[in-house]
């Protein structure tokens, strides 16, 4: 989760690009994900003296609308794919905060965007399943599987509901691998998870 939320926070930079470069990626996973384990593999194999800035620009145009027209981005923010007005900071926002202030999570001074921005978003997922992981270390069952069920309910209701929208906008306008490798991925580990929580859900 932490890795997906990289893609979309901020653009790429050198420290990025090395870690992605000396990275294992999986082999034995969904078509779709390895598929764009590929695509990113090769983006960062190749890579050049221009490949941070087109990285940038690439980034630019995709996720902040710029130099585009007509708004046709993939605007990383819940709120402009499930409000009627398509606009941040609407209805899906405020209840995305409301979820995270359930689970003890608040907003930091430090951040500039809105909460659902799909980085902060998939952070959070990261942040849950921390916690599952030192409950199941320290024995707690019950608690651990609150987080699981937690985890389950803000996919259901947030992620998985826009998510699959936002990817294909992603594969529609990026000009690069890179993002659109991390896309593929994106789509089909959020996937992934949603069927296992649920699986585990029925099962609990």
């Amino acid at each position: 989760y932490r890795l997906l939320a990289r893609f979309y926070r901020i653009e790429a930079d050198e420290e990025m690009l090395e870690q992605l470069t000396q990275m294992k990626f999986p082999q034995d996973c969904p078509r779709e994900m390895a598929e764009g384990y590929k695509l990113l593999q090769a983006a960062v194999s190749t890579r050049d003296d221009k490949m941070l800035e087109n990285l940038a620009v690439d980034y630019a145009r995709v996720f902040l609308g710029a130099g585009i027209i007509n708004f046709d981005a993939a605007y990383p923010y819940e709120s402009v794919y499930l409000s009627e007005k398509k606009l941040i900071m609407q209805e899906p926002r405020d209840e995305v905060v409301t979820f995270y202030r359930s689970c003890g999570v608040d907003r930091s001074h430090e951040l500039s965007e809105p909460e659902d921005h799909i980085a902060f978003e998939l952070e959070f997922m990261a942040y849950l399943c921390g916690e599952a992981a030192e409950f199941a270390r320290q024995g707690n069952v019950a608690k651990m599987q609150q987080s699981l069920n937690r985890q389950q309910e803000f996919l259901q209701k947030h992620l998985l509901k826009w998510q699959e929208r936002f990817c294909n906008d992603v594969l529609k306008y990026a000009g690069t691998d890179f993002y659109r490798g991390a896309a593929r991925i994106t789509g089909s580990y959020l996937a992934m998870e949603g069927a296992l929580l649920n699986d585990e859900a029925m099962s609990a």
